[in-house]
């Protein structure tokens, strides 16, 4: 193998430990991206729709057509937003608890209602963030444990590169070198033995 071979074999070599291991390293961090926008736009939106429901439910007794209006607002924003299992089921008690109290402000049962279906609700999403946390965890921990073994590969094999490519390049410039010491010291029966490679 030629030496400008050999340099060119040894550069791409490094490129390419450098293009994969920021490959796996962009993939990654997208991964985790992703799972820290699942666990904040949905569910923590679904959290803000009930507290809005709540803090309208307390001001019931104050004014009831602007706590009514408050809370139909929001419920109209969680029904759109009912991603996680058994969610879209506590925001249909939901809805049907303040349909009930848009009839009566003062119905205790469509109270109750209301807030066993926010507990419910607030209860799914909090489950839910946490479930996806543990997958962004998981994520995040295959990603340094991949990154960690590519890595400690390239860097096992760069470093047998750093030691021997010297020698590829250094071995036949001093063979050539101490022949022509010989050579030039009147040693005449020292030989050159050029290898085309």
């Amino acid at each position: 193998m030629k030496i400008k071979t050999k340099v060119s074999l040894g550069l791409i070599f490094l490129f390419s430990v450098i293009v994969v291991v920021g490959g796996i390293s962009i993939f990654y961090l997208s991964e985790l991206s992703v799972d820290s926008k699942n666990i904040i736009k949905d569910n923590y939106e679904s959290l803000e729709y009930m507290r809005g429901i709540q803090t309208s439910l307390d001001s019931l007794p104050i004014n009831p057509t602007q706590a009514i209006l408050g809370m139909e607002q929001n419920l109209k924003a969680q029904e759109k937003n009912v991603t996680e299992h058994g969610e879209l089921e506590s925001t249909s008690l939901l809805r049907n608890a303040v349909e009930r109290l848009k009839l009566n402000s003062k119905d205790t049962i469509a109270l109750k209602k209301i807030h066993l279906a926010i507990y419910n609700v607030v209860d799914l999403n909090m489950k839910a963030i946490v479930r996806k946390n543990d997958i962004a965890q998981k994520t995040s921990y295959q990603a340094t444990l991949y990154v960690i073994v590519i890595v400690t590969i390239c860097f096992l094999v760069s470093l047998s590169f750093i030691v021997n490519f010297p020698d590829y390049i250094a071995n036949p410039i001093s063979q050539l070198t101490e022949s022509i010491m010989a050579i030039a010291n009147k040693n005449y029966e020292e030989r050159l033995h050029f290898n085309r490679n």
